[in-house]
C-alpha cells in the first residue's frame, strides 16, 4: 500500500484488517473491513474447495478425539451438518488457560469479543444474549487446524489436563 501520507497508509491498513486494536482478543475499536484477498489467494481458495470434504472429515475426527479424551467442548446442533470450524472448550479459567497453553507453545484464543461491547457499537441494542455473555467468559478455542495430527491433539489434551480445567 502506498500513499504520500504515512498516517493515511496506517489508517487504511487498520480499517482493511478489520480495525483490530488487539490481535489476540479480537477487540475492534471501530468498524473495519476484511478486504485483503489477492487474485492468487482467490485462486488458491477455489482450489481448496476440492479438499473441503477431507478437511471436514479431519476436523470432525479431531473434535471426536478431543471429546473422547475428556475435553468438555461445546456441542454442535444435531440437526445441522457442522464444519467443525472451531473447537470451543468450556473453562472457568479462560485467561489463565490461554496463558498456560501459550507458555507451552500451544495457540488458543477466547471466542470473539461481543460486538455490543466494542467501541463502534457502544449503546447499541442487544437482545437475549445472556448465553453469549456467559460463553465469552469461559470459552477457549483450542487448536483445530486441518493439519493437526493425532499426536498434536493428544499433546493439547495432556496440557489441558495438566493445567486442570475447573
Amino acid at each position: 500500500m502506498t500513499a504520500k501520507d504515512p498516517e493515511m497508509v496506517k489508517r487504511a491498513k487498520h480499517l482493511a484488517t478489520q480495525a483490530k486494536a488487539d490481535e489476540v482478543y479480537f477487540v475492534h475499536n471501530e468498524i473495519g473491513y476484511n478486504y485483503r484477498m489477492t487474485n492468487l489467494q482467490a485462486a488458491l481458495g477455489v482450489a481448496q474447495f476440492k479438499q473441503l470434504e477431507n478437511f471436514i472429515k479431519t476436523k470432525e475426527k479431531n473434535y471426536g478425539l478431543y471429546r473422547k479424551n475428556g475435553l468438555e467442548l461445546l456441542n454442535f446442533d444435531p440437526d445441522l451438518r457442522p464444519n467443525y470450524w472451531f473447537y470451543s472448550l468450556v473453562t472457568y479459567k479462560r485467561d489463565e488457560l490461554i496463558q498456560f497453553l501459550s507458555e507451552n507453545k500451544i495457540q488458543s484464543r477466547p471466542i470473539w469479543t461481543l460486538i455490543h461491547t466494542l467501541k463502534p457499537y457502544e449503546g447499541c441494542q442487544t437482545y437475549k444474549i445472556e448465553k453469549a455473555i456467559d460463553y465469552h467468559k469461559k470459552i477457549v478455542n483450542i487448536p483445530c487446524s486441518t493439519n493437526l495430527s493425532e499426536e498434536d491433539a493428544l499433546r493439547v489434551v495432556a496440557k489441558i489436563k495438566e493445567f486442570g480445567n475447573g
